[in-house]
């Protein structure tokens, strides 16, 4: 959104609301980018066998925006529709939970009764399919007022996620541990309140979320996607997941380990090293680089000396990189330095082998994220590590680099290598990207290319191309592919304009360069002061929207910069952000926590005891 229709939505909302209203009913959502990926979610869930992470992305969306009416009708036909399908029991679970949390849309009288026909939907998905939709009625119950005598009942739940945690998510057990936390608070149980609390990692401070993510990030640790974990493949291959911000590799051969990148810290990927080592006595035969990024190549002197092995233009890339340096926002990689200091002992240029016993092919190509991309296949396992080839963003969203279309040729180099798994730079990437989920995804992002390539020949803004909402329909026969899809979309239309618009757009923005402080002005006189644009605000909050309140938050503290309420309505914006992108956008994620200064601990040891 331009800032000229910033300052429309201002004044619209000073009309609605008289600058004094709730704004909840008289507003309404502008169309702001988050209600464009809920109608995303809602047309994908309404196809049928949709994922489970289609269906918790949806339930996310309706909670971090307060969208309970929304979610409470769209669950409700979802589930009559479901009915005798394998998904009955998630849909159910949810229309429950989303029929509890709209309780407001009926009468005070009618209210008790309500709620209870909620708890009566999640009593009956429970006893259809247990497990998610039992941690779904834990949190439900434990919000309930103490009236109603659900507390224990849903803490009861809550404790069973977590004594069978092995069959659930790490960010399940987040979520089921904060909820345990309020679940104690309502009881009065203050000492075992603060013990649970501080297990889940949460700070506690006014406005956080109630997380059910893997995420944590801190300012002197930076960010890790999950639990750090050593992935035992078989057949000589491992995974070391989340002992850094990237992922590390590893393949046995007879001539010794082939390390596939080294993380961001050396102590990280020292510590990986000796995870495999308590499997494997093999001493380090060579250090395969998959692109030239900080998470990737930072931990090189942590590990043994051995030859270095990248793409022939990994040096090109790493110059652009330093050109970067540093990277914008510190809690990506936490306090330490990262050292950029690497010199490739082999370049490859052409698909080759390494030269090991066991045969692992070397596979330049140069679409998704960065042009240096190498992959690693391994032909006796069907395995292709990747890199972050598939990286949402297709490049750091704050450098120069990716390219969307040649992403499609990426896709169809690996398809052609048939693997049975593919390994990439990060948790979620390895959860979303596979193998199954390729052919759908390859089609969809072809349609969605030829379509921003259209709007772009036609000088369609980037606004209006974001939000044109495009789910091609091909993705219905591909269940797999519809995830993959959701969270590259908007980074393939941005960089897509990114490579083929300059700093003038045809809407006119770069044309002129108006700063915050010209912004917050014409705000202020708008609004007609601090507390007409507070007011803007918390309309614009009350009517579930996130990224608008928090740009004209900002724009009224340039303004008034000792208003208590703007900045208490500029953290709750944050809050509700951090909580819109903790399941599926982890650098947004890192971003809005960094700017609100609220931390997110990392999730316990998988072995921790439950309070």
């Amino acid at each position: 959104m331009t800032k000229l229709q910033t300052l429309i939505v201002v004044l619209m909302s000073c009309i609605y609301t008289s600058c004094g209203g709730s704004g909840a009913e008289t507003l309404g959502p502008q169309d702001p980018s988050e209600h464009v990926d809920v109608a995303a979610f809602e047309r994908a869930v309404s196809w049928p066998s949709p994922t489970v992470d289609v269906v918790v992305n949806l339930l996310n969306r309706y909670d971090s925006l307060g969208l309970a009416r929304r979610g409470h009708a769209f669950f409700e036909e979802r589930a009559r529709r479901a009915a005798g399908e394998p998904e009955e029991a998630w849909f159910l679970a949810a229309w429950g939970l989303f029929h509890i949390q709209d309780n407001q849309s009926v009468g005070l009288l009618r209210r008790t009764g309500f709620v209870r026909e909620g708890v009566a939907l999640l009593d009956d998905a429970v006893a259809l399919q247990p497990g998610l939709t039992t941690y779904l009625r834990g949190v439900a119950l434990v919000n309930l007022p103490p009236s109603f005598g659900e507390t224990e009942r849903g803490m009861e739940d809550l404790r069973w996620v977590l004594d069978n945690r092995k069959d659930f998510p790490g960010g399940v057990w987040r979520g089921a541990l904060r909820h345990l936390a309020l679940g104690h608070e309502v009881l009065g149980q203050t000492i075992e309140a603060r013990q649970v609390l501080e297990l889940s990692g949460h700070v506690g401070v006014e406005h956080e979320p109630r997380f059910a993510t893997s995420f944590s990030v801190t300012p002197a640790n930076g960010f890790r996607f999950a639990t750090p974990r050593l992935q035992v493949l078989g057949d000589g291959l491992y995974q070391a997941e989340a002992f850094d911000f990237g992922d590390m590799g590893f393949v046995e051969t007879p001539e010794g380990l082939v390390m596939i990148d080294v993380g961001t810290h050396p102590d990280n990927a020292a510590a990986a090293l000796a995870a495999v080592r308590a499997h494997t006595a093999a001493p380090l035969h060579s250090i395969v680089l998959t692109h030239a990024h900080w998470d990737h190549i930072g931990g090189l002197k942590g590990v043994d000396d051995a030859q270095v092995v990248t793409q022939i233009r990994f040096e090109e890339e790493l110059s652009s990189i330093r050109r970067t340096e540093p990277v914008p926002f510190g809690w990506f990689f936490g306090e330490q330095p990262v050292d950029l200091d690497v010199t490739p002992d082999v370049r490859i240029d052409a698909d080759t082998p390494l030269g090991t016993s066991r045969e692992i092919r070397l596979i330049p190509t140069h679409g998704g994220e960065t042009h240096d991309a190498l992959l690693v296949h391994v032909p006796d396992a069907d395995a292709v590590w990747v890199g972050d080839a598939f990286m949402p963003y297709l490049g750091a969203p704050f450098t120069e680099e990716g390219d969307p279309e040649e992403l499609l040729t990426t896709i169809d180099q690996i398809l052609a290598l048939q693997p049975r798994q593919l390994l990439h730079g990060h948790p979620p990437l390895t959860e979303l990207f596979t193998v199954e989920a390729l052919d759908g995804l390859h089609d969809a992002l072809t349609v969605l290319v030829a379509e921003t390539k259209a709007s772009l020949s036609a000088g369609v803004p980037l606004h209006v191309s974001l939000r044109r909402n495009v789910l091609p329909d091909v993705l219905q026969a591909h269940p797999d592919a519809v995830m993959p899809f959701l969270v590259m979309r908007t980074g393939v239309i941005k960089r897509l304009y990114d490579l083929h618009t300059g700093y003038w757009q045809a809407d006119r923005e770069g044309v002129e360069t108006l700063g915050p402080t010209d912004w917050a002005r014409a705000v202020d006189l708008l609004a007609n002061g601090e507390r007409g644009t507070a007011r803007a605000v918390e309309a614009l909050l009350d009517a579930g929207e996130a990224a608008l309140p928090l740009e004209i938050a900002e724009l009224g503290l340039q303004r008034h910069p000792d208003s208590t309420r703007l900045r208490q309505l500029h953290q709750r914006a944050l809050q509700r952000l951090r909580k819109l992108h903790s399941v599926s956008d982890p650098f947004r994620f890192i971003v809005y926590s960094e700017t609100a200064g609220t931390p997110l601990q990392p999730l316990p040891d998988p072995h921790f005891e439950t309070p």
